[in-house]
């Protein structure tokens, strides 16, 4: 078990600042900091210090958008969530192939949807947190 309580926000905006590949987001179990590496935005001291600290061992990775899979978010709210079929349709239409994360938006936008999207995607990102922080030991407060 950590040794401090994380507020449970402030790993997801760190979940969603992580990008597809070259950022990393830890947490430092010990001591409750979030650490930030990329090797293309740090000077080379800053990015070996940071790694220095997350190789201590005190430190574990914050979900990547690989673990998040936002995708099968969109799809769940599109075919679970949306009661209305002829909207869920639309939605259902806007997420298929190219630029699918755009339309998506767009189209959630223009039926009314966009709120209820950004809530609902709140709340599966918060799963999300909350799972990793039991899963790794790490106390959290709402």
């Amino acid at each position: 078990m950590s040794k401090v309580t994380v507020k449970l926000q402030d790993v997801v905006d760190h979940m969603e600042m992580a990008d597809d590949v070259d950022t990393n987001h830890f947490l430092n179990r010990e001591t409750g900091e979030f650490i930030y590496c990329n090797q293309d935005f740090m000077d080379a001291d800053e990015y070996e210090e940071a790694l220095d600290e997350v190789e201590s061992g005190d430190c574990v990775a914050l979900p990547t958008k690989f673990d998040i899979h936002e995708y099968k978010i969109m799809e769940r709210f599109v075919y679970h969530e949306v009661v209305d079929e002829q909207k869920s349709n639309k939605l259902a239409n806007a997420i298929t192939g190219r630029g699918a994360f755009r339309r998506f938006k767009n189209t959630a936008h223009e039926l009314g949807l966009i709120q209820d999207w950004y809530d609902y995607r709140d709340q599966a990102y918060r799963k999300i947190a909350r799972e990793w922080c039991e899963n790794f030991g790490i106390k959290y407060e709402e």
